[in-house]
């Protein structure tokens, strides 16, 4: 699903990868890793249920197309849009935490 994708970039890869521009040192972004795994689980945790109702952040809320993310034509591509969600950041943070070992 490409919004699933979307959602991804916009919530989460997009965030991360602001965040990972603005440190001068690769040692700074322990505290990063940590809130990012944190939020991953968090997402898991709800069934991704909190992706799919977007964050507010100023930033992207401004851009149309933030707002066509939450949109879904139907209950069936909403509910499919959840499961690519769970699958993306279990994925994601498997893969996170077998880099970074904890």
């Amino acid at each position: 699903m490409l919004q699933a994708l979307g959602i991804i970039d916009k919530l989460i890869t997009g965030a991360f990868w602001r965040e990972i521009k603005r440190k001068r040192n690769i040692l700074d972004l322990n505290l990063l890793l940590e809130v990012f795994k944190l939020k991953l689980e968090g997402y898991l945790k709800k069934n991704s249920s909190a992706l799919l109702e977007g964050e507010t952040d100023e930033m992207l809320a401004k851009y149309e197309v933030y707002h066509l993310l939450f949109e879904f034509e139907n209950a069936t591509v909403k509910i499919y849009t959840q499961m690519a969600l769970e699958l993306a950041t279990g994925g994601m943070l498997l893969n996170l935490e077998q880099q970074v070992k904890y």
